[in-house]
C-alpha cells in the first residue's frame, strides 16, 4: 500500500492477521496512533510505516515481535521513549527511527540486537550517552545518531563494531577526543563528527583504514597538525577539518592534494595551499575557538557544512587566491583573474581548452559577466572558436530546445564544422553556487567513457550560467518510444528493447563498478536514456546528484510525481541510507517499463498504481502475459519470463535483497545466452547481498 494518496488512521482490524508477514504504508498520508495489535502481530517480518504522519507513542509487545527483522518508522510524528520492547526484537536487522520527535535516552540495553545491521536514529530528540554496551551490536554496518542532543564521549567499546561501514555522530554535543579504538573498525567507509565539542588531535592511525571514503571532521575543537598518512587513503572523496583549532602547514600528499580550501577554512593556525596564507604567515591557534556561522558570528566567513567537500584541487591555487585579495580594488582583480585563468589554461592544455568569454543571453542580467569554458579532450576546436566569437549565449537558442527535466533545459548546438552537441542549462543555480565543486564535479566526469553513457564534453561557468556540453544523441529518449502512442511511431521490438535493458545495466556497471569512487545516477529513468542511431541505449544526467531538486521541494513539484514511480522508497524518505542500490531500483521500473509499455505510475479507477504492483498482481493471477506490452510480437517468452523475474528482484523495498547492477547484467547476458560477460562486469566485484533476505 505504499507510495498511493491514503489518509486517516490505520484501521484496528489489521491487528486481527496474524499471518500477516510484511506491512508497508509508506509514503502516504496516515496520521494518528498506529494500533498496539498491529506492531505486535506475531509472524509479522517487515513493518514500514514511514513517510506519513502518525503520532504518539509506538507500543511493542516483546513477545510479539519475535519474527521482527525490519523495522522502519522514519519521518512521522512519534514521540516518548524509544519503544521498550525493541531490545526483545532478537531477530531485527533493520530499524530506522529518523526524524520524529522520540526523546528519553537510547535503549540502555540495545546491544542485545545482535543481528541489528542498520540503526538510524537521526533528527530526533534523544539525550544521555552512547551506552557502552553498543559493543553487542557485533552486525551493525551502519549506525546513525546525528543531530539529537546526545553528549559525553564516544565509548571505547565502539571499536569492536568490525562490521562497521558508517559512523554518523554529527551535529550533536560530543566530547572528548576520538578514541582509538576507533581505529579497530576495519569496515569504516564513512566517518561523521562534525558539529560537536570534540577536542584532541586528529589520529594518524585513521590512515590504516583503507576503505575509509569520507571523513568529515567540521566545526569542533581538534587541535595539532593534519596527519599527512591521510593521504594515503586512495578512496577518499570528501575531507573536511575546516572550523578547528589545526595549525602547521596542510600536507598535500596524494589524495589530500585533491581538497580545496572549504575543506581547512577557520584554522587560524594552518597555512599553504590551497588557503592563502603562507606559512610565514600563519600564526598560532587561538586558545578560544574558531567562531563559525553556527555560533551566530556575522563577521565570519559561512561554514560549508551545507556544501560538500570539494574533492579535487581548485582552479586557482593559494597564491593566485591570495595576489587577488592583495589587489582590493574590483576592477584590478578582474584583470588579475583573467591573466591567472590564462596561465592555468597553458599549465592544462593537454587536457582541456579554457576561455573566458561573455553571455549574452536574453533572460539573464543585462550587464554580461565573465566566464569560463572547458573543453575536454576530443571536442571540436570550432565549438572553442565560435564561442569566442559569439558568446555562450550561441549555445542557449531558445528556438532549439529539445528537451526539459528536474535539472535544467536541453538545447541543441551545432559547429561551423557540422558538429551537433547537446547543450543541458541547469534549473537552479543556489543548488551549487560553488563553483570550484562544480568544476570539481564536471572534471570528475572527463574521462567517464562507455558506448552505453553519453559522454560529457565539457562546460561552461559563470556568475549567472552554468552549462554542460556533451554528444548529441539522435533519436530521443526511451520514454518517448514507449509511451508514444502515435501509430506513426514504429514500436520496438523485443530484440530492441532487451538490448536496450542490457546497455542500461552495462553503463550503470561502469558507473558503479570503474571507480576508486562509484558514481550514483539517483535520477535514472526512462526519460534519461537515450537512443542512438542503432537505437541502443545511453544513459545521460550521471553524476549530478548535487543538481537534483533538494528533497522537501522535491516532493510536492509537478516533476517528481512524473518521475516518483522510479524512485527507492530509502531515497524517496530522504533518511534512510542511499547507496548505489537505489540505481537498482530505478532500473528495474525502467526494465518493467521495457516489458509492459507501461508508464511507472498509472492512474487506474482514481488510485495512482506503480508499475511494479501491477505486475505483482497480474503474476499472482497466473497471468503473466497479461503484463506484456500487447504491440510486441514474434517475442522469447523465456527472455521475458526472466527480465520479469529479474526486474521484481531489482524493485525490493529492502536494498539488500537486491542485486548488484554487475549481477543484473550478468543475468540478462545469461539469460540470452549468445553474449559474453563484458570485461567491465568482469571487474566489478560481486555482492553477497542478492542472497541475504532481510
Amino acid at each position: 500500500m505504499g507510495n498511493n494518496h491514503l489518509s486517516g488512521t490505520l484501521p484496528e482490524e489489521l491487528g486481527k492477521l496474524d499471518y500477516l508477514k510484511q506491512l508497508s504504508v509508506n509514503n502516504n498520508l496516515f496520521s494518528g496512533e498506529v494500533p498496539a495489535d498491529i506492531v505486535s502481530l506475531p509472524s509479522l517480518q517487515h513493518l514500514d510505516l514511514s513517510c506519513n504522519s502518525f503520532t504518539g507513542r509506538l507500543h511493542l509487545n516483546g513477545s510479539g515481535c519475535a519474527s521482527l527483522r525490519g523495522l522502519n518508522l522514519a519521518e512521522n510524528m512519534f514521540e516518548g521513549d524509544m519503544p521498550l520492547g525493541l531490545s526483545n526484537c532478537s531477530q531485527l536487522v533493520f530499524l530506522n527511527l529518523a526524524k520524529n520527535e522520540f526523546n528519553g535516552s537510547l535503549l540502555p540495553d540495545i546491544g542485545r540486537l545482535a543481528l541489528l545491521k542498520f540503526f538510524d536514529a537521526n533528527g530526533n530528540q534523544f539525550v544521555g550517552e552512547i551506552p557502552a554496551n553498543i559493543t553487542g551490536l557485533v552486525s551493525i554496518s551502519a549506525l546513525v545518531l546525528g543531530n539529537n542532543k546526545i553528549q559525553g564521549r564516544i565509548p571505547r567499546e565502539i571499536g569492536n563494531l568490525r562490521a562497521l561501514e558508517i559512523l554518523d555522530l554529527s551535529g550533536m554535543k560530543i566530547e572528548g577526543a576520538i578514541p582509538s579504538e576507533l581505529c579497530n573498525c576495519t569496515a569504516l567507509q564513512k566517518l561523521d563528527l562534525s558539529s560537536n565539542k570534540m577536542n584532541g588531535s586528529i589520529p594518524a592511525e585513521l590512515s590504516n583504514l583503507s576503505d575509509l571514503r569520507e571523513i568529515d571532521l567540521e566545526n569542533n575543537s581538534f587541535t595539532g597538525t593534519i596527519p599527512s598518512a591521510l593521504g594515503n587513503l586512495t578512496g577518499l572523496a570528501i575531507f573536511n577539518v575546516s572550523y578547528n583549532h589545526l595549525s602547521g602547514t596542510i600536507p598535500r600528499d596524494r589524495s589530500l592534494a585533491q581538497f580545496g580550501s572549504s575543506s581547512f577554512i577557520g584554522n587560524s593556525g594552518l597555512c599553504g595551499e590551497p588557503l592563502s596564507i603562507t606559512c610565514s604567515e600563519a600564526r598560532s591557534p587561538p586558545t578560544q575557538p574558531t567562531s563559525s556561522p553556527a555560533a551566530g558570528n556575522p563577521t565570519t566567513s559561512p561554514s560549508p557544512n551545507t556544501v560538500t567537500a570539494a574533492r579535487r584541487r581548485p582552479f586557482l591555487t593559494g597564491t593566485a587566491i591570495s595576489a587577488i585579495a592583495i589587489t582590493g580594488a574590483l576592477v584590478v582583480g578582474a584583470l588579475i583573474i583573467a591573466f591567472l585563468s590564462v596561465r592555468v589554461w597553458r599549465k592544462q592544455k593537454k587536457r582541456a581548452e579554457l576561455v573566458s568569454v561573455k553571455e549574452n543571453i536574453d533572460d539573464f542580467s543585462s550587464q554580461a559577466s565573465a566566464g569560463k569554458l572547458v573543453l575536454f579532450n576530443g571536442v571540436s576546436s570550432s565549438l572553442y572558436n565560435e564561442c569566442i566569437k559569439e558568446g555562450a549565449g550561441a549555445l542557449v537558442d531558445k528556438k532549439r530546445i529539445v528537451g526539459a527535466g528536474s535539472i535544467g533545459t536541453v538545447y541543441e548546438a551545432n559547429t561551423s564544422d557540422g558538429t551537433t552537441i547537446a547543450v543541458k542549462k541547469l534549473r537552479t543555480l543556489e543548488r551549487m553556487r560553488d563553483a570550484e565543486e562544480f568544476e570539481v564535479d564536471m572534471r570528475s566526469l572527463e574521462n567517464v567513457r562507455h558506448p552505453n553513457l553519453v559522454m560529457v564534453q565539457g562546460y561552461y561557468l559563470s556568475t549567472t550560467l552554468k552549462l554542460i556540453l556533451s554528444e548529441f544523441v539522435p533519436n530521443g529518449t526511451l520514454s518517448d518510444r514507449l509511451h508514444d502512442l502515435n501509430p506513426a511511431v514504429i514500436s520496438l521490438t523485443w530484440l530492441q528493447r532487451y538490448t536496450i535493458g542490457l546497455g542500461i545495466a552495462r553503463g550503470l556497471v561502469r558507473l558503479h563498478c570503474n571507480h576508486s569512487v562509484p558514481i550514483m545516477h539517483f535520477n535514472l529513468t526512462s526519460a534519461n536514456v537515450l537512443l542512438d542511431e542503432r537505437l541502443e541505449a545511453k544513459i545521460s544526467d550521471y553524476g549530478l546528484r548535487k543538481f537534483l531538486p533538494i528533497q522537501n521541494k522535491y516532493i510536492s513539484s509537478r516533476i517528481f510525481h512524473e518521475t516518483l514511480g522510479y524512485v527507492a522508497p530509502e531515497l524517496a524518505c530522504g533518511s534512510l541510507r542511499v547507496s548505489e542500490k537505489c540505481d537498482v531500483y530505478s532500473f528495474g521500473v525502467v526494465l518493467l517499463e521495457i516489458v509492459t509499455g507501461r508508464k511507472p505510475c498509472e492512474e487506474i479507477d482514481g488510485a495512482t498504481v506503480l508499475v511494479g504492483d501491477y505486475v505483482r498482481y497480474k503474476l499472482e493471477q497466473g497471468n503473466v502475459w497479461e503484463c506484456v506490452d500487447p504491440r510486441l510480437k514474434d517475442y522469447d517468452g523465456f527472455e521475458v519470463v526472466n527480465v520479469i523475474k529479474l526486474a521484481l528482484i531489482c524493485t525490493s523495498q529492502e536494498p539488500s535483497t537486491r542485486p548488484t547492477m554487475a549481477e543484473a547484467a550478468r543475468t540478462l547476458e545469461e539469460s540470452h545466452g549468445s553474449r559474453s560477460v563484458p570485461q567491465d562486469q568482469q571487474e566489478c566485484p560481486d555482492s553477497n547481498s542478492w542472497s541475504v533476505q532481510f
